[in-house]
């Protein structure tokens, strides 16, 4: 498994090279929800890159430090439930999410979280969950137990073919 910080560069490293094909998958995010496992990616590829960002991952660790003073311990549950961390996140899901087909909204994000878990059996897109997640403040049990909770949705989306233009192989 890859560390956090390295996927991001390794995921600003894609974005630098195959900018081309992102112009095409957006043009399919622009339909409606993504229907294929790249414009899942790219869904959350761009979240993942908002999430890095400095002023987020400031309040993740002020969110952290305020749970562990309120209990006068670090959480044991690995920051898997985090008071203030959905708000927190909904002010960038409610730019990103529209982009592609979901509504910005608490009720969008749930709806994107059980749309994207179709495709949690392509690794890239498993991978793409854990460092949303490590991002968003959740240590690696946490992670391990979101998706699996995120995998109980997946039979309730029927998986899409993977051959489009916007192949990142």
């Amino acid at each position: 498994m890859e560390d956090g910080d390295l996927y991001v560069n390794k995921v600003a490293i894609e974005e630098a090279l195959f900018g081309v094909l992102e112009e095409e998958c957006r043009l399919e995010a622009s339909a409606g929800k993504p229907a294929t496992k790249q414009g899942v990616y790219l869904l959350l590829r761009s979240l993942l890159l908002r999430f890095s960002e400095a002023w987020f991952q400031e309040s993740v660790k002020k969110l952290q430090q305020k749970r562990d003073a309120r209990s006068g311990r670090l959480d044991p549950d690995g920051y898997f439930h985090l008071p203030g961390r959905a708000e927190l996140a909904l002010e960038v899901q409610r730019k990103v999410l529209p982009q592609f087909g979901f509504q910005g909204s608490k009720e969008g994000s749930s709806d994107m979280i059980r749309h994207c878990s179709a495709f949690l059996g392509d690794k890239d897109v498993a991978q793409m969950f854990d460092a949303i997640n490590k991002k968003l403040g959740m240590s690696s049990a946490a992670r391990q137990r979101f998706r699996k909770l995120a995998g109980s949705f997946e039979d309730a989306h029927t998986r899409q073919p993977y051959e489009t233009p916007c192949s990142l192989k």
